[in-house]
């Protein structure tokens, strides 16, 4: 199994340095991260990435200029899900409200709606524990 875990942030810059001794189920992983604060800078990133580059990952917050997460996660399916299926993709916002869990239930690619409540070293573990059981050995 490849151990190096990359994650992509969009939005949520607070989130895209995590400290590997603050995620004890985390030693021995090599962990890289990318922060945008444009969902359109981070689909461009997305674009050119390789298949070994391709994040294992992605946060993008709801609530973001130009596109909302919503949208974002909508252009990830179509553009990125189907060559890339074992990406993590989740969204956070404030008050997951029932119109946000629709469309969870709508797009295959959103794996989880995470309240901004949820604390980051929660957040980077759910997200790079997703990858350790998602990818095979």
């Amino acid at each position: 199994m490849d151990s190096k875990i990359n994650l992509l942030f969009v939005g949520a810059p607070d989130l895209c340095h995590p400290q590997q001794d603050s995620h004890p189920r985390l030693i021995n992983r090599d962990i890289e991260s990318k922060q945008f604060d444009h969902p359109i800078q981070a689909i461009n990133y997305l674009r050119q990435c390789s298949p070994q580059q391709f994040p294992s990952a992605i946060l993008a917050e709801v609530d973001l200029p130009l596109i909302n997460g919503l949208e974002f996660a909508e252009i990830y399916l179509f553009e990125f899900y189907l060559q890339h299926p074992k990406t993590a993709l989740y969204l956070q916002c404030e008050y997951p409200d029932l119109t946000q869990q629709d469309e969870l239930a709508d797009n295959p690619a959103i794996n989880e709606i995470l309240p901004n409540s949820i604390v980051p070293e929660k957040i980077i573990n759910k997200m790079a524990n997703f990858n350790i059981q998602a990818v095979p050995c």
